[in-house]
Order: C-alpha cells, then structure tokens, then sequence
C-alpha cells in the first residue's frame, strides 16, 4: 500500500497580502502536512491564526500571508502507511542543524588555512550601514605558535554543506553500506572581513582570538582629497560610483560590479559638493542627503549604495522560535531644530515643525561637507525623517535556528513581529478531533514593524543564535567623536567659526 511521498511547492501568489493558496496533484485520502519556512502548521477547521492553517481538499488558507522570498509546501503522502514514514522522514529533514568553517586566505587571496577544527567560539555581525560588521574567533591553539595567519588577510565565514549526510536513512540490506548522502545542502557565505587584530591569551587554556573587521572599515582608511573642480549637477549615485572607482578601488580590497547595480541613480541631483575627508565620511554624508541611504560593503566585498525600502521584507512569529522580543521607545531620540555647522562658515537653522513649549529638543551637528541652503535642505529632510519623531526600536532574539536575516537583500526593508501569548486557559476541554487546537489567544495581540539596526550571529551546538537590534538609533559616542574630527580639521585649516 506504501508510496513515495511527495513535496510540492504550494501554487498561489506570494505578496504578503494573499492567504489562499493551491496544493497542486494532491491524491485522494492523501495525508497532509503544510510547511511554512521550515516550520509545520497546525490544521484547524476556520479562521486560521499565524501559525495555523484550513485545507479544504487541495485549497488551503493560511493564517499569515507568505511574503514573495517565504517558502511554502506540503509533504503529501497517500496511504495512511506511508504516511506514518513520511512524518519520521519529515521530523528528520527539519532538524536545525547549523554547519559551517571559518577560511583564511592571505592578502593574494590564496587559501591557507581551514578554521574549523580548532574553533573554540565565533560571533559575527552585519549592518544596513556598513555591511559585514565585526567579527571575532577564538582558537584552541598555543599563544606562541597559532599558525599563519596574519594582520590583514581576508577571513570568511561559510554555512558549510551538511558532511554527515541526512539523519534517519534506512541503512541497504547489503554492505558495504552507505551511512549518510554526504555534502547535502549547497555553501554560502555568511560573512567576509579582514584581520585587524591578533591577541594571545597564555593562561590554563592558551587561546588565540582573531578581532575581524568587514571590508567597509577600509572605506576609512581611503582619503578623499578636496577637488579641483567640486562635484556639479549630479546625481548622488554617479557622484559615489566615481568615489568608489577613483579612490576606493585603487587602495582596497572592495569591488564595484557594474552588472549587479548595487550603486544605481537615487535621483537626487545636488548643485555642488566638495569632501576633504575620508571615503567613509564622504559616503555618509551622500548617503544622509540622498534620504537615509543604505550602503556598505557586502561579504562577497560588493560596495552597495541603495535607497531605503519601507516593505515588510520578513515576519516573526512570537512562539516561533523568539527567545526575547524587547520593544522601546525613547525621547532622547527626538530633534526638533538642528544648528547645522558647515565648513568655510556655513550655518543653517533647520526646524521640524514648531518647537513645544517647555520642551524644546535642540541639537547642534558638523556637517564639514554640506556649505549651501539647497543641501542643507535635502540634509534637513532626511535627518528629521529619523529624529523628528521617536522611532520604534528595541531587541529581537531567535534562538534553535538557521535564519540569514540580510539574505533578504539590500535595500532590508521592514522586519514585522506579530504574534502574542498563546496558552491553554485552565478548564479548556480538548477537542476529540486531531489535529486539535490546544489553546486559544489571550492578551494584547502584537503586530509592529521595524527596521534592523543591527544583526548578531553566534552559532550553538546545534543552530543559531541570532540577536537583531531593531530601530534605527544615533550613537552619541559617535556624535562625540565627529564633533572632535570636525574641530581638529578646523583647527587645521584656521577655520574656527
């Protein structure tokens, strides 16, 4: 009676609007199990909550609506025996395990070392603004001889191919057997940076920890000179593609990929604009003016300049997986006027709206770059989109898991969280069909949408531990330092205001 079980895609349109979607070939009296990114739904009759779905027949109806980049399918099986296989066969193939190794390469790009073995911890981060962040690992390895590597040399992190093949298999009735179908999977590389320090640790334990920065760091090592002949009449996106193929490129590992159109027109066009200051400042300032503009550099060292997106891009299921969800609000985030401070003498008032009574939010910036009424507009306005109000921000932690947040791509767009507390309200009869509901929904019921601030990775034994700092949020420690940059550079020239 057994037959092979089958695992079609679920036929429908993936816009984060639609719910209702199609199984498509489904056998008669099949068994059914629906599967939306990774995670197994629960049947229910009507009216479906997030985690939950209705079938009747092939047509079934989602709690949540998939997002385009969501996957969805169902296993099916036939027969009520095969079906009971297809739920071992299911059970293994969803296990979390999360596999990958740490390449060192040397400033030629030739690989010298796997990390793997003697890898003791890893964690790495990833940003909107900047890319591939930091990046640390510790070896097991004896401070005074850890091996080759160095100062500089390109490091990457890759989720690795599964060696041990998939959990579960019937072993052949003959031998020599086969244990495990080896490399399942395909690798990807998660992040990608450089060396910048090398600490040895001479203790009970000797350690070697590797601090790595991402490839966006170099951006601040590169010196733009003041021109010539400013910038005129162009868009933001050719004024930084020429900055990045005259002086970036040249002086660092980072690369522009004319095909992959990761630095496109922002069609904002400013009358003229001059830097003597660093790649990165230079970016950040176009960036600020462009509308709040994410650019960094990715793991592959692709530079990206894009525009933001306000589309939900991803969705969390409070119960799926969250550890911790800390959302917040802050009024120490909000500015109502700036007193923006050019170079050359340049000043501007820039207000959002008309200041409240008694409660004035005031802050002063150096912006060395910006010397005209028409850019500090431009500037104004895209300052105030992220400090005019105060903006939702917080913590989100996914524990067990094998998410690649910024898989999304570039711009991330929104990450939404919804869900609320789900539990069995003393007294609550079961129900006497399967699959039954084992609880209903009490309390507030959440859904916000966010933008990343920031992502963290650390692996476990077993999985991911991902810790997302959501908002987005000045750091006044940087404030301080640009402040101090900006007076050093006056004092250079004689320019005190």
């Amino acid at each position: 009676m057994a037959r092979t079980w089958a695992r079609p895609d679920l036929t429908g349109t993936r816009n984060g609007v639609n719910t209702s979607f199609t199984i498509p070939s489904l056998p008669t009296n099949a068994a059914v199990w629906i599967v939306f990114n990774g995670r197994i739904l629960f049947e229910v009759g009507i009216g479906p909550d997030a985690l939950q779905y209705s079938r009747t027949g092939a047509a079934v109806v989602l709690g949540l609506a998939p997002a385009a980049d969501d996957t969805l399918w169902a296993y099916v099986a036939a027969e009520e025996e095969q079906a009971a296989t297809t739920a071992i066969a299911l059970v293994q193939e969803l296990r979390r395990t999360f596999y990958y190794n740490v390449e060192a390469r040397d400033k030629a790009g030739l690989l010298q070392e796997i990390l793997e073995k003697d890898i003791s911890s890893s964690r790495w981060t990833y940003y909107p603004i900047g890319g591939c962040g930091e990046a640390e690992i510790i070896l097991r390895r004896p401070f005074d001889d850890f091996g080759s590597v160095a100062l500089d040399w390109d490091m990457q992190i890759w989720r690795d191919v599964d060696i041990l093949g998939q959990a579960g298999a019937r072993l052949p009735a003959q031998l020599p057997i086969r244990l495990g179908t080896a490399h399942a999977g395909s690798r990807e590389l998660r992040w990608g940076g450089f060396v910048r320090e090398i600490q040895r640790i001479l203790a009970d334990d000797e350690q070697v920890i590797l601090r790595c920065a991402g490839w966006s760091r170099q951006l601040a090592y590169i010196f733009i000179p003041e021109q010539d002949t400013p910038w005129q009449g162009q868009d933001i996106g050719a004024i930084v593609r020429d900055i990045i193929d005259r002086f970036v490129i040249p002086g660092s590992k980072i690369q522009r990929t004319t095909a992959l159109t990761l630095v496109p027109d922002t069609g904002v066009v400013i009358d003229q604009i001059n830097f003597d200051t660093t790649a990165f400042d230079a970016i950040k300032v176009l960036a600020e003016i462009a509308g709040n503009a994410e650019w960094g550099v990715r793991a592959d060292k692709e530079f990206y300049f894009l525009q933001p997106s306000t589309s939900v891009k991803q969705t969390h299921v409070i119960g799926d997986r969250i550890s911790l969800y800390r959302p917040a609000t802050n009024t120490d985030e909000i500015v109502k006027t700036v007193y923006l401070r050019g170079a050359g003498g340049f000043q501007a008032t820039i207000n959002s709206g008309t200041p409240e009574a008694g409660f004035y939010k005031q802050r002063r910036e150096f912006v060395a770059s910006i010397q005209s009424e028409d850019i500090a507009t431009l500037w104004g306005a895209a300052y105030f989109a992220r400090f005019g109000e105060s903006q939702p921000s917080g913590q989100l932690q996914l524990g067990e898991t094998d998410d690649w947040i910024e898989n999304v791509s570039h711009p991330l767009g929104l990450l939404r969280v919804i869900g609320g507390p789900v539990f069995i309200s003393p007294g609550d009869p079961l129900p006497a069909a399967l699959p039954m509901k084992l609880g209903n929904m009490y309390g507030r019921y959440t859904d916000e949408s966010f933008k990343i601030a920031s992502i963290a990775y650390q692996p476990t034994d077993d999985a991911l531990q991902v810790d997302i700092g959501l908002g987005q949020r000045k750091r006044p420690l940087a404030d301080l330092l640009e402040t101090i940059n900006y007076k050093l550079a006056e004092l250079q020239q004689g320019m005190i205001l």
